[in-house]
């Protein structure tokens, strides 16, 4: 069904869009559902929100995080369709049994949540499921890989390649710049990410940043560490695996 885009400025702790319940019924989607959106040149899926007075039949409210995600601006076009419910949802409930997930099954939890396809609640089953139940080696190997998957991997031509972590924030983001720089003054190489705040005041790229750049590009990065052995950049500044 074709559908006229139009803005709301509003935050939400999870992508979604809001449709007329009539819209709704005929697209057979029910409240916190999914559905896909076609834009011109990109796509994405999202969660639906219903109502019957806040917009018109054949227009949908769109946030900027939806709109971005699929290049549209307010009163363009888009394709929306029902969405189903994705197969890793099943692979979520057999980790909530206990049961040991397959390679397959893992890559597919992965990939579906770097590309929203899954609701919050089913990521906070996914990791309440792992701290209860666990996983054996196997398994955590086929989550670290298929983690690393859904960033790009960058290839030094300096080998080996070090690394170091601390507790961060407040407590740890002295230690880093400080460790670091010894390694680098070594002679060894040894580039280092680290986060933004996340459980204190400041994270180690929020201090570093206060005498250095940390959002450095993929070849800004490679340059840095093999002229001079290391560099503190933010881990999320480009497209980098999960924990980066």
């Amino acid at each position: 069904m074709r559908f006229k885009v139009k803005f709301y400025n509003v935050d939400s702790s999870e992508p979604r869009i809001v449709m007329h319940d009539d819209d709704c019924v005929e697209l057979g989607v029910k409240e916190m559902d999914r559905v896909r959106i076609d834009g011109k040149s990109k796509s994405t899926v999202t969660l639906v929100s219903r109502t019957d007075t806040v917009v018109k039949k054949g227009t949908v409210l769109m946030s900027s995080d939806v709109m971005k995600k699929i290049e549209a601006k307010d009163g363009d076009e888009v394709n929306i369709e029902n969405s189903p419910k994705p197969e890793s949802v099943k692979s979520i409930r057999h980790k909530m049994d206990n049961e040991r997930l397959s390679t397959a099954e893992i890559n597919e939890v992965v990939k579906d949540i770097a590309e929203s396809k899954l609701s919050k609640i089913e990521i906070s089953a996914w990791l309440t499921a792992l701290y209860i139940n666990g996983m054996d080696v196997e398994e955590i190997a086929d989550f670290t890989n298929a983690m690393v998957d859904t960033g790009d991997r960058m290839v030094f031509d300096r080998q080996p390649v070090f690394d170091f972590h601390s507790l961060g924030g407040v407590p740890g983001n002295k230690v880093t710049p400080i460790v670091v720089s010894i390694v680098a003054a070594a002679g060894l190489m040894i580039p280092k990410t680290s986060s933004r705040a996340i459980s204190s005041a400041s994270g180690t790229s929020d201090f570093v940043e206060t005498f250095c750049d940390v959002e450095l590009s993929a070849a800004r990065i490679k340059e840095i560490a093999e002229t001079v052995g290391g560099h503190l950049r933010m881990g999320r500044c480009h497209e980098h695996s999960p924990g980066g």
